[in-house]
Formats: C-alpha cells, structure tokens, sequence
C-alpha cells in the first residue's frame, strides 16, 4: 500500500494505536498465547518469566524449523530480558514477584501462515488473537494483525542502541555525529553544503528478494539471450522495486547519453548475496552480463562519506519491505530523501512526516522521477525538507531525542503489556500453577534460551 492510497481500515483498533492513545489493551493470559503460535511459521517464541528462577525463558514451537534467521530472534530475547529488568525493577524481584509471558517475534518481517488475508485475498483482521505479539523488525502499514506491535529492529543502529540507553542511558555512537565522535554523517562534518551537493539521486546496496510471502510473483530478472532494457522494461511490473530502480537508471542514462547531461539517477546494486556471502557486483559475472547489455546493474561500493555529498537519495526496500539502516543515515544526510513507501513500516517511522522530513514515492516507483523534477524545480522547498529530515536525525542522537524515541517505542509498548498480562495467581483455575499449564504444552514447546539475573550469567543457549 502506498501513503497515497486509502482502505477502509478505521475501524480496526490496533494495540499500536490504543497504546499511544492510552488506552489499556485487553487482558490476555498464558493460555491466550498458545494460539498466537499457530499463525507464524517460524521466528517466534513465548518469553517467560520465571520467578522462583529470577530468570526469563523463551520457548520455541517444535513444528517451527530452527534457522539462520533466528539469531535475530536470540538477539531480541537477550536484549529484551536486559531491558525488561533495567527499565522496570520492581516487576522482576525473584519469588516476590509473579510470572510474566511474552509472546515475541522477530526477523525482517513477521513469518507468517495464512498469506492469502495479507494478499487481500480475505477480510481483515487476520487474527482476532488477544495475546500482544512484540515484533522486533519490519511490520505492516495496515492492520492485518492488530496485535502486533511494531519494536526496533534487532540491529546494531536500533535494539542495541535502545539496549544501551537501557543499560548506561547514553546514546550509542551509531546515531551521534561524526563531529561528536560519533559514526553517523550529516555532511557538516565534512562541510557539505545542499546547494553544492553533486544533483542526482543515488543509491548504493544489495539485491535482496521483496516481501515475498505479499508479492510471490515478484523477482529479479533472469538473464538470457533476450536481455535488454526494453524486455526489463516489459517485466517492469514482476520486477522488485530495487530492480525497477535499476530499470528507471537505465533510462536515465540513456537521456543523459543524447542530452550530454549528468544522468538524474544513479540507483545501482554494490552487493549480492553468492554461497552465503556477501559478494561485489563489480567483476561478477552474474551482474557485469547485464551491464554489457545496457542494464546498469553494478555499481561501485561507496561509503556513507561518499554517499552524502549527493543530494537526493532514496530508502528501497528490501526483503522485509523496508530498509533498517537506510532511512535514518539517508535523513541525517544534507541531501533530500525520497522515502519509498511500502506496505511496511518501522518503528522509526512514527517520527518522519511526508513532506516535512521526506518526499514520499510510490511502491512501484513510477513517480519518482516527477518528484525528483519537482524537488529540482522548487528547490528552496526541497532544502528545506532536506534541512528538516537531518535536524530530525540530529534530534534523535541527542539524550533528550532518543529519551523520547526510547519512551515511545519500547517503554509505553511494554508496560502496557505488562499491564494487559494477567498472572496465573489472580486468577480462579483448576489447575495447581502457571508452570503446570507450560509443561502441559511442553509437547509443543521446547526451552531455547535462559537469561539470568543482572548478577548471574546472562543468556545460555539450550537447544538440544
């Protein structure tokens, strides 16, 4: 879905939207989570809290294959547990306190069954699940799982930032300037100005597949005999954003070659993903083949120096139909961000306003290059966005900014949760504990990890 289109989904409460609006969120309890499990088909888990233990538990489905994705899933556990006993001590104090469950999911986007409602294909919502599902990554614009909600994603620029501020109350050195001793380029450092930034958008990364469970037909193109830009420009539709904005280059270059001009975009894969690493475009046969044929495919790897002194860039999604890193450094920039609007969103997303901090382009891209020429002919306005997306990025590196994102996006989140989670102990059962019913599912869930106490271990792996 694109920002410029509209469905009919007012009606439809999320947790998101009552958390932010104050509003408590329904009671769930244990048993509540079980079901939960069964709309994903990996990348899930239920963290437990348990208290005669003073430790949390995360507890995997047995059907769920184990793979290389759910170390984004460990990731979130082991921060998670940190700063759950950081922000709220009183809630974790051993035997003295009742147990707490979790459910929590994680990767570049949720791993769900039942594609057919996300696809449109039936009505929403996609669950009537009472149990708030953590996601920490990539969740969707619209409300297909109202329970969801959206945290930061397990990655060193978001939950390990979040994680630090928990710990030390510093922010991590990921979002402070360069100028600061940071890492993160707004140009001043280096005395870029917007007026004498190089004039064309430029993107720089990898070809990654696109929200595939929501778009299975879409691809990257194969190569063949036929291969050129008009047969790619014939696939434009099946072709994933990140490939149109190869296609949309080629025509660029192909105008500048007869005006003798610079070419108005330069969107250009750096790396590909061969056996498992990550490999150069340059020099690889798989993309070299497809500039030899005019398909300016390959591109030279550039740095976040490099990438500021042009001045417009654009966030492409990727596999999980956003870019995690990009749109924060693209934003902190001194050139222009056009932030590519998917049906995907990130936590960071709550910040930015179209037209404020970006310029706003479609899924398909298809009018990008009428936005770019209204930002060159207005462009004391398109300085002026660019000037508020980096005030913006500068803002969020400051103790007071990240404070607010932090408040905001993981410590209103979680005590609403905390608050909505009913303890076996309040409530009449027939059953003798909250442990009880856990072994019960035991056929279904297996322990993967246990974090300790702050003064304990920390986090121990237990699968088998």
């Amino acid at each position: 879905m694109n920002e410029q289109e509209e469905n009919d989904d007012g009606d439809i409460a999320t947790y998101e939207s009552m958390i932010h609006s104050s509003i408590p969120l329904p009671k769930y309890t244990l048993e509540d989570t079980f079901p939960t499990a069964d709309i994903y088909k990996e990348n899930f888990a239920i963290l437990v809290y348990d208290p005669s233990a003073d430790e949390f538990v995360g507890y995997y489905r047995r059907d769920h294959p184990w793979t290389p994705t759910c170390r984004k899933l460990v990731n979130s556990i082991q921060k998670l547990s940190s700063m759950l006993r950081a922000e709220f001590p009183e809630r974790f104090q051993g035997e003295k306190s009742e147990e707490l469950v979790i459910p929590i999911s994680s990767g570049d986007y949720p791993q769900l069954k039942g594609s057919e409602c996300i696809r449109g294909e039936t009505a929403l919502p996609c669950t009537d699940d009472v149990a708030p599902v953590l996601h920490f990554g990539s969740t969707f614009r619209r409300p297909f799982y109202p329970n969801m909600i959206a945290g930061p994603m397990p990655e060193a620029t978001h939950l390990n930032c979040f994680a630090q501020w928990a710990r030390e109350g510093t922010v991590c050195s990921k979002l402070v300037p360069r100028e600061d001793g940071g890492e993160m380029n707004f140009g001043t450092e280096d005395g870029l100005e917007f007026d004498d930034l190089i004039p064309q958008l430029v993107w720089r990364g990898t070809d990654f597949s696109y929200l595939h469970t929501m778009y299975p037909t879409m691809h990257s193109p194969f190569f063949d005999k036929h291969a050129d830009a008009d047969v790619l420009r014939s696939q434009y539709s099946y072709l994933i954003p990140r490939w149109k904005g190869v296609v949309l280059t080629a025509d660029s270059e192909a105008e500048a070659r007869e005006s003798g001009e610079m070419p108005l975009m330069n969107i250009k894969f750096a790396g590909f993903m061969h056996e498992g690493k990550l490999t150069p475009t340059l020099g690889s046969y798989e993309y070299e083949r497809w500039n030899d044929v005019d398909i300016p495919a390959a591109g030279e790897s550039m740095s976040k120096s490099d990438l500021a002194q042009y001045k417009y860039h654009i966030d492409i999604g990727g596999g999980g139909g956003t870019t995690w890193t990009g749109t924060i450094q693209k934003l902190a920039a001194p050139g222009l961000l056009f932030h590519h609007v998917t049906p995907a969103r990130d936590y960071i997303f709550d910040f930015i306003e179209p037209w404020v901090h970006y310029i706003p382009v479609r899924e398909d891209l298809r009018d990008l290059k009428s936005k770019m020429e209204w930002a060159i002919n207005n462009p004391e306005q398109a300085k002026k966005i660019a000037r508020q997306g980096s005030e913006l990025a500068r803002y969020l590196s400051t103790p007071e900014g990240f404070e607010q994102m932090y408040r905001h996006s993981y410590v209103d989140p979680i005590r609403s949760v905390i608050d909505a989670y009913q303890p076996f102990g309040r409530r009449q059962h027939d059953i003798a504990s909250w442990r009880e019913v856990l072994e019960h599912e035991a056929e279904d869930f297996y322990p993967v990890i246990k974090c300790a106490s702050n003064q304990g271990t920390g986090c121990q792996d237990l699968r088998e």
